[in-house]
């Protein structure tokens, strides 16, 4: 189970789970701090309350990335599909080998898909869980459920997701690049029966790129992703 929180406080596109990393294939590696369109940066003021709606860009073809102590792929395909009212789109994971939908709605991001691991042998239902507000005051803070417990077990077992909106139209720094317009969320995750959390983690999101960057601590052992390259199809 330690295992499976953990992939699941990874969210937003930052999926984790085990021990062994993903290596690339001569002459394919990425230059960390580097993306494919020279530029390494998004526009925008990120002041206020606007909603902006691009804070994950969903355009066919786009693709993340990712290195640190996990390293996997993201693209966004050509699926879409309406879930609870919502319209969602379809991105791969080349960690999970997985499809995931993301959605945007009113300044709210939801991610929705199974993010099960065979070798955990637990499996989390697809459920809608919002990751990120971009047009709220800073330290508002919002939560989602999510079941974490087997599809036979006759115990329900949920966790809740508590994320604070902490910072808004900053500059961070990856390795050689510098990202504006960023914004910077923390999430605490709990079980019940307890109010001390048992995974924290802080994730950082730029304008027209999406996540970037994630530090998630869990028993102890902390992991952190960075964005290493992206394309952004127009």
């Amino acid at each position: 189970m330690k295992r499976k929180l953990l992939a699941l406080a990874i969210i937003a596109i930052s999926l984790s789970s085990c021990s062994d990393k993903w290596e690339y294939a001569e002459g394919m590696e990425p230059e960390t701090g580097e993306n494919q369109n020279g530029n390494g940066s998004g526009n925008g003021n990120g002041s206020g309350t606007e909603t902006t709606y691009d804070y994950q860009p969903m355009t066919i073809g786009s693709k993340w990335i990712y290195t640190g102590d996990y390293n996997y792929i993201v693209e966004s395909t050509s699926e879409d599909k309406v879930i609870d009212g919502i319209s969602y789109h379809s991105f791969t994971n080349s960690f999970m080998n997985n499809t995931f939908y993301s959605a945007i709605k009113d300044g709210v991001y939801y991610v929705n898909g199974n993010s099960s691991i065979e070798a955990s042998q637990l499996d989390f239902p697809a459920a809608p869980m919002m990751y990120l507000k971009d047009n709220v005051a800073l330290n508002t803070s919002w939560s989602s459920k999510v079941k974490i417990s087997p599809a036979d077990s006759p115990i329900e077992l949920s966790a809740t997701y508590q994320y604070t909106l902490k910072e808004k139209g900053i500059s961070f720094k990856i390795d050689k690049v510098t990202y504006p317009d960023v914004i910077h969320v923390d999430m605490t995750m709990t079980l019940p029966g307890s109010s001390t959390p048992v995974c924290t983690g802080s994730y950082y999101y730029a304008k027209k790129i999406g996540f970037i960057y994630s530090k998630v601590t869990m028993n102890g052992q902390t992991n952190t992703i960075k964005l290493a390259s992206y394309e952004i199809k127009p």
